[in-house]
């Protein structure tokens, strides 16, 4: 056979093949690129939802009262829907098309969270998004021989809500848990009021928790979550102890069952696959430190795929919850003037010389009711960007060789009143539950 009828024999099979292949990998490629910027739309909406929220939170002076916070919630998730909606090029009327693809949209805050998943109206067989009632980060635990049952809500931090049925009466109560040190008197001297005021009132609280309720309920898994001087099972967020895997354990759970169950729900109704997607270590490491938008997409047409996705966004400028990062530093003069720029607690910028006390950040933001909104911020600082953990302080000060006028004493003194502060004065909606209940029979 001769060369050229073997080339075009080689044309005409590889020519198809080859023009197949490129305009599949054209179409791929165009399918990738499409992802990418739905993407973009998700977070970009997501990020919306965060801010509005947080606007809304910053002006609300009734965060206590729950209608309240769920008009705020609402609005923010409006946001969500509208910014989405625009971003896909449709108008707001048709917005609910785009969102038939978001099968469940989460805010965690500080007790709780709140899950939004479309629901289907039975009169008209069309689905709306709807906000599903509270709930809180809780579990049960019972003694069946003595028919004790104790129920604890936990919280972002260390504090918690407790019901108590002892067998022939109901308790609640809630405060802080908090291990102050052996030399208590020592500790609270060089501290604030309030901050004097919390730690005596979390310590109480903490007393009466080991000693009137675990001890009472006395089961395995209860008394591992004792917190007490001696065994290291501190409940402040960010440390390893046996009390917050619990807790942790709780949130990751709770969560998890309510979305699977949202989005298995809507899918068996729509006749849409969506499922929950496993979230990373990354993930509920954000989840479980911070007030939350979490943002899920599942679904939507993309070439011979689909599209499916979430996005957590963290708040960390809300009156929800307070955090060694959402609080900083500053010298002030006698009339409490600001000296200088404002600064983490471990920064040596930040001078003992002169008083230092700690703000939460909304204090040195730029609006007219904050209190130092003309400070600037600290360069040294923002290039060094850290955890605002206490134990930085001590960090810093061996690293660097002990410098001189650091005052490592002075610089915790200030950090656990600032917090003490900052969390005495969170509005919670737990904070009016304490009392008992004696049952007659």
């Amino acid at each position: 056979m001769k060369l050229q009828n073997l080339c075009i024999i080689f044309l005409a099979i590889a020519l198809p093949v080859i023009i197949i292949l490129s305009v599949y990998v054209s179409f791929q490629v165009d399918t990738v690129a499409l992802k990418t910027r739905y993407d973009d739309y998700l977070t970009n909406a997501s990020h919306e939802t965060i801010m509005a929220f947080q606007l809304n939170t910053a002006n609300n002076e009734f965060l206590t009262v729950s209608d309240a916070k769920i008009r705020d919630i609402e609005a923010a998730l409006n946001i969500f829907s509208s910014t989405l909606a625009t971003s896909f090029g449709t108008t707001s009327a048709s917005r609910s098309r785009i969102m038939s693809y978001v099968p469940a949209l989460c805010f965690t805050l500080y007790d709780g969270y709140y899950i939004y998943t479309p629901t289907k109206s039975w009169e008209t067989s069309s689905f709306t998004h709807e906000l599903k009632a509270y709930v809180y980060y809780s579990r049960q635990y019972t003694n069946e021989l003595r028919n004790k049952i104790l129920t604890i809500n936990y919280s972002l931090d260390n504090y918690i809500a407790v019901f108590y049925y002892n067998g022939n009466s109901y308790i609640s109560k809630a405060g802080y848990l908090e291990v102050v040190p052996s030399n208590k008197e020592s500790f609270l001297s060089g501290l604030d009021e309030n901050a004097r005021k919390y730690y005596n009132d979390a310590w109480n609280f903490t007393e009466w928790f080991n000693n009137e309720i675990l001890n009472d309920i006395n089961t395995s898994k209860t008394n591992s979550l004792k917190v007490t001087r001696d065994n290291g099972n501190s409940a402040l967020p960010g440390v390893s102890s046996e009390f917050n895997n619990e807790k942790y354990d709780v949130i990751k759970e709770s969560i998890t069952n309510n979305l699977i169950q949202a989005m298995h729900v809507y899918g068996r109704n729509s006749n849409h696959d969506f499922e929950m997607p496993k979230l990373t270590d990354e993930d509920w490491e954000v989840i479980l430190n911070n007030v939350c938008f979490i943002s899920f997409m599942q679904g939507l047409p993309v070439g011979t795929s689909s599209y499916n996705n979430y996005t957590i966004v963290p708040s960390t400028e809300n009156q929800e919850a307070i955090s060694e990062n959402t609080i900083y530093y500053i010298n002030v003069d006698n009339n409490k003037n600001a000296i200088g720029s404002y600064h983490r607690v471990w920064c040596p910028e930040l001078s003992t010389k002169y008083k230092i006390e700690g703000y939460s950040k909304k204090e040195f933001k730029n609006k007219d009711n904050a209190k130092f909104k003309n400070v600037p911020a600290c360069y040294y600082c923002v290039v060094r960007a850290s955890s605002d953990s206490i134990d930085n302080v001590d960090k810093y000060y061996v690293e660097n060789n002990y410098p001189l006028g650091y005052n490592v004493e002075a610089r915790k003194k200030t950090y656990y009143s600032a917090l003490a502060k900052e969390k005495i004065k969170l509005p919670k909606l737990s904070d009016f539950i304490s009392g008992s209940v004696k049952l007659t029979k």
